[in-house]
């Protein structure tokens, strides 16, 4: 790298640092109930070893009976031990690995396109990104899990050039899974997906390299899959956010139902099919996520983004068609 990419990068991440770091502990004004949960456990795993409950080292915190993967807890231990029970000490370990992804991600492009203007202006715009810097500022386990991702990803590339760089992408995405819940779901898809789309370099690869690769993924996530088969609450959270446990959409289907065999009305016994139903939610719940209104102007739930905007700026429009 020349040194005017190196100067533009490091004054990238003085950027991205700023805008995450300064007045850590006050913006957002207030810890919400998921840092306090997060700081509490991890204030008496480093004081005690055990968790609220008494739970030895745990793997999972049962919280506010939400279950969560507790590696958060776990990363917050050092800043908390430093800086004492704060807010900016919960919130420090998401911000540091928020500035990491900046970072990552300038990398991870210039991988993929082999061209610096590119991985400067992603590095960038990730940089001053709303919801990036909003997740950063809060200690929001999946801000790590992206991070993690985002690492995963650039280690398996490097592989294909130097194969111990497998090691470290099954190290990331092993300990993805056990930073937030939708890591479990969405890490396996991303090894798949990522497996199939470079095929014929991945397996290049010698199989040593392979082999001794998933031996540590599976051995880093062997905790969590005992927990899951052993543990009836496992799936709390999932059945609670889960599309199939909402009884308001069968609940509406039985009413539309009886009024269409009341009315001998068969195209509506076949529309108002609950099975069609939960299809259709699925479909609106994917959909919603390229809603312009939700990206640009309202944006999410009020902690998932700055007030008074979206998740990203009007002019990031072009660079996602």
């Amino acid at each position: 790298m020349s040194r005017k990419i190196i100067l533009l990068l490091a004054l990238i991440i003085i950027v991205a640092s700023g805008l995450r770091l300064w007045e850590l502990g006050n913006v957002p004004l207030s810890p919400d109930w998921d840092e306090v949960a997060l700081g509490y456990n991890a204030y008496s795993i480093l004081q005690t070893g055990r968790d609220e409950y008494g739970k030895f080292l745990p793997i999972i915190l049962r919280s506010f009976d939400d279950f969560k993967p507790a590696l958060y807890a776990y990363l917050a231990i050092p800043s908390i031990s430093i800086l004492g029970l704060d807010v900016a000490a919960v919130r420090l370990p998401s911000a540091i690995f928020g500035i990491l992804t900046v970072l990552a991600v300038f990398f991870l492009v210039k991988e993929l396109f082999k061209k610096d203007n590119i991985a400067l202006l992603s590095s960038f715009l990730l940089a001053i990104s709303p919801w990036h810097i909003q997740f950063s500022r809060v200690a929001f386990e999946a801000n790590v899990g992206v991070a993690l991702n985002v690492f995963g990803i650039l280690f398996f590339l490097k592989a294909f050039k130097k194969p111990w760089f497998l090691f470290l992408s099954a190290l990331m995405w092993g300990l993805s899974v056990h930073v937030y819940q939708s890591e479990k779901i969405f890490v396996p898809f991303l090894i798949v997906i990522l497996i199939y789309s470079f095929r014929k370099e991945f397996f290049s690869i010698k199989k040593k390299y392979i082999l001794i690769s998933f031996l540590i993924f599976t051995f880093i996530c062997l905790p969590l899959v005992y927990f899951t088969l052993t543990n009836k609450d496992a799936f709390a959270r999932a059945k609670g956010v889960s599309i199939f446990s909402n009884t308001a959409i069968i609940e509406v289907n039985v009413d539309k139902i009886k009024r269409d065999r009341e009315n001998n009305d068969f195209l509506g016994l076949v529309l108002d099919n609950r099975r069609v139903e939960l299809v259709k939610h699925l479909a609106e719940g994917y959909l919603s996520h390229f809603d312009l209104n939700w990206l640009f102007v309202k944006g999410d739930i009020a902690r998932h983004h700055a007030p008074g905007m979206g998740l990203m700026y009007l002019i990031e429009l072009p660079f996602m068609v």
